[in-house]
C-alpha cells in the first residue's frame, strides 16, 4: 500500500492476531464541546494503583481496534515493568484515518481509500483538533485526574507524527517519545519542513524506529535525525535505529517477528531512561 503517510510497498490491511488483548476500555468523558473518547488501558493490579507514570500510545491510520495495538500496549507495560501504566486512546473515535473499501475491485478501493485517508489527515485529525485539543484538553487531564504526572508517547506511522508534535508543544506535558514506523512526512500534506518539526522537538528525547521502507529523513543520516541529534548532543544511533529487513507497519499491523520483539524493548528501555 503506498498513501499520504505510507511509502510504497508498506503493509496493508493488518495481521489479526490469535492471541486476546489483556487489558480494559473505558471512556474518557466528553469535557465541554470536546466528545468523549474510548480508551484502552494496558493490565494493572491493585498493587499498581499508586503508580504516577504513564504512556500514551497513538495507532496508525487503521485505528486502534486494528491489528497489534493492544497486544503492543500489554508487552510494553510488561517491558517497562510496574512503575508505568500504557493507555492507547481511540484519536479517531472510530472514523479510522483509512478506510479499506473492501466492497469494491481492488484497482478502485486503494485509490479511493488513499485519497480518502489524505482528506482525513490534511482536514480532520490536525495538530490543532488532534494535538492541541483531543489530547492537550482531553487525553492528559483525564490522565492527571487519574493521579498521573508524567508522560511518555509512542506511535505508529500517523501516530509517530503524533508523537513529535507532542512533543514539540510548548510546555509539552510529555518527557520522551518513540515513533515506530513514524511518517513524520504528514508534514507535507501541510507544507511544513520535516525539519523545522524536529528543531521544535529539540532536545526531548524521542527515539525513531523505522523500517527499511520508511522516509530517509527518519532514519540514520536523515535531516531528522541529524538535527535530534544535534540537539542533544548524542550520536544519531541514539535518535534512530533502523529495521532495514522490515517493511513499514511490521509492528503495528504485521505478523509476530524477532524484529517486532526487539522494537519493543527498545521502546521500553527508552522509557525506563528517560520518563521523568
Amino acid at each position: 500500500m503506498s498513501a499520504p503517510c505510507c511509502p510504497p510497498g508498506s503493509l496493508g490491511l493488518p495481521f489479526e492476531a490469535d492471541t486476546k488483548p489483556k487489558g480494559s476500555l473505558s471512556t474518557i468523558p466528553s469535557s465541554g464541546d470536546i466528545p468523549s473518547m474510548l480508551i484502552y488501558q494496558s493490565p494493572t493490579s491493585k498493587e499498581k494503583s499508586s503508580k504516577k507514570k504513564a504512556i500514551v500510545v497513538f495507532s496508525d491510520v487503521f485505528g486502534f481496534d486494528a491489528g497489534n495495538h493492544r497486544l503492543f500496549c500489554d508487552a510494553l507495560s510488561e517491558g517497562v515493568g510496574e512503575d508505568i501504566d500504557v493507555f492507547l486512546p481511540d484519536l479517531f473515535r472510530g472514523n479510522n484515518a483509512i478506510q479499506p473499501l473492501t466492497f469494491l475491485p481492488e484497482a478502485l478501493a486503494v485509490p479511493l481509500a488513499a485519497l480518502g485517508m489524505l482528506y482525513r489527515l490534511k482536514f480532520t485529525y490536525t495538530v490543532e483538533t488532534t494535538i492541541h485539543v483531543d489530547v492537550g484538553r482531553l487525553i492528559i487531564p483525564y490522565l492527571r485526574s487519574l493521579g498521573y504526572e508524567s508522560f511518555g508517547c509512542v506511535g505508529f506511522c500517523f501516530g509517530g507524527w503524533a508523537v513529535a508534535q507532542c512533543l514539540a508543544l510548548e510546555s509539552s506535558p510529555f518527557s520522551a517519545g518513540v515513533g515506530i514506523h513514524p511518517s513524520l512526512n504528514v508534514e507535507d500534506l501541510h507544507r511544513r519542513p520535516v525539519a523545522d518539526l524536529a528543531k521544535r522537538v529539540g532536545k526531548t528525547p524521542l527515539l525513531l524506529l523505522p523500517a527499511g521502507n520508511d522516509k530517509r529523513e527518519v532514519k540514520p543520516g536523515g535531516v531528522a535525525v541529524r538535527i535530534l541529534a544535534e540537539s542533544r548532543g548524542v550520536d544519531e544511533s541514539e535518535i534512530s535505529v533502523e529495521f532495514p529487513d522490515q517493511i513499514h507497519g511490521f509492528v503495528s499491523r504485521g505478523e509476530p517477528s524477532e524484529d517486532q520483539k526487539r522494537a519493543i524493548d527498545k521502546s521500553a528501555k527508552h522509557f525506563i531512561k528517560h520518563l521523568s
